[in-house]
């Protein structure tokens, strides 16, 4: 499911992994990314932190620093003064520090001038979700559904994929249902197989008719082959 409000996409995502949760031959429904990745968010008092004599740029730097690295807000250079070579220093809080909410609120905001208030003192820190990845297929975010087959042949799954579709109803304005992995590749084979036979049989019918110098001639021999 793709189309530019991510919110459209996965509700009727959602209702489609309902339906296809019913399909006795369908395993290991899931969806393709994590959609409710467990996250904090930081909501900076600007009026306390003001008063305490700290940016929101200080409390991002101090966040960023203690739960990734470092080096996205400064990267850290160390020269071997044996050998010249220059070697990038990373540092973080290790993730055993870390955990719960009580932790990172105990953290500290270092200021210019040396250690400044907790990070409790100037900000809040609040549990929620958020999707943990983003997934495009020209350029449009989509939600994807995987899953696998078992007991049915390919063809047979398909057809009741599309009649579970069905079932569902016509998705949102801009949103778009693709049906992806080895369904479109065996459609296509035997579309193309489709189109090679009957190209060969009206190879075949030209070739008998010059033969023959009859139409009608030509067409009943056609007709009498058994693979036809």
């Amino acid at each position: 499911m793709s189309g530019p409000n991510m919110e459209d996409n996965r509700a009727y995502a959602e209702q489609v992994r309902e339906e296809l949760s019913h399909l006795p031959a369908i395993r290991d429904l899931r969806f393709g990314q994590p959609l409710d990745y467990p996250t904090l968010a930081v909501r900076v008092d600007r009026v306390r932190a003001g008063q305490l004599g700290v940016t929101a740029g200080e409390v991002a730097r101090a966040v960023v620093s203690a739960t990734s690295s470092t080096r996205f807000v400064e990267p850290i250079y160390w020269r071997d003064p044996k050998s010249g070579r220059a070697y990038q220093v990373q540092v973080e809080i290790p993730q055993s520090e870390f955990q719960s909410v009580q932790d990172m609120l105990n953290l500290p905001v270092m200021l210019e001038g040396g250690r400044g208030p907790l990070l409790r003192d100037v900000a809040e820190v609040i549990p929620g979700t958020s999707i943990g990845e983003y997934a495009r297929y020209n350029m449009q975010r989509m939600v994807t559904i995987v899953a696998n087959v078992t007991g049915e042949d390919l063809g047979r799954a398909a057809e009741h994929i599309e009649a579970a579709l069905n079932r569902v109803g016509p998705p949102p304005k801009g949103v778009r249902v693709d049906v992806r992995g080895q369904i479109a590749p065996m459609k296509e084979m035997f579309v193309n197989l489709q189109l090679g036979l009957a190209l060969a049989l009206l190879t075949i019918f030209l070739l008998l008719a010059a033969n023959f110098q009859s139409w009608r001639g030509a067409l009943v021999v056609l007709l009498t082959t058994p693979a036809v």
